[in-house]
C-alpha cells in the first residue's frame, strides 16, 4: 500500500521528500550525508486496516513539520496552494512566493 511499510510487524508512514528538496531537508533535519530523501514514523500499529486509517493524518502531519522546519531556516519562501470546491473536489493548484511569516500562517 502506498506510503505504508511493515516492519517486523508494525505499520510505519513514509513521507517521500520530493528530490529538489533533498539537501534541505537534509541540513534542516540534521542529516550525517546532508541529504534526507524520506521520513519513517511509527503509526505504533500492527493491524493494516489502523494503519490505512492513522496514515493520511501521520503524512499531513510530517509535512506540516518539515515545511516548518524549513521556513525557520530560511530554505522555503513558496507554497504550492490548491484550492477546493466545497464539494472537497480538488479545482486548481499555483504557487505562491510568501515571505517567511507569510507562509507561516498558510501552514497554521
Amino acid at each position: 500500500m502506498a506510503n505504508l511499510t511493515n516492519r517486523d510487524g508494525l505499520y510505519y508512514v513514509r513521507f517521500i521528500i520530493p528530490k529538489d528538496r533533498w539537501q534541505d531537508a537534509g541540513k534542516v533535519l540534521g542529516s550525517r550525508t546532508g541529504i534526507r530523501k524520506d521520513i519513517l514514523k511509527s503509526l505504533q500499529t500492527r493491524t493494516h486496516k489502523d494503519a490505512l486509517r492513522l496514515r493520511d493524518a501521520a503524512l499531513e502531519a510530517i509535512r506540516k513539520q518539515l515545511n516548518r522546519r524549513l521556513v525557520d531556516a530560511g530554505l522555503l519562501s513558496f507554497l504550492v496552494i490548491k484550492v477546493y470546491l466545497k464539494s472537497g473536489s480538488f479545482l486548481h493548484s499555483f504557487w505562491a512566493n510568501l515571505s517567511p511569516d507569510g507562509v507561516r500562517h498558510f501552514l497554521e
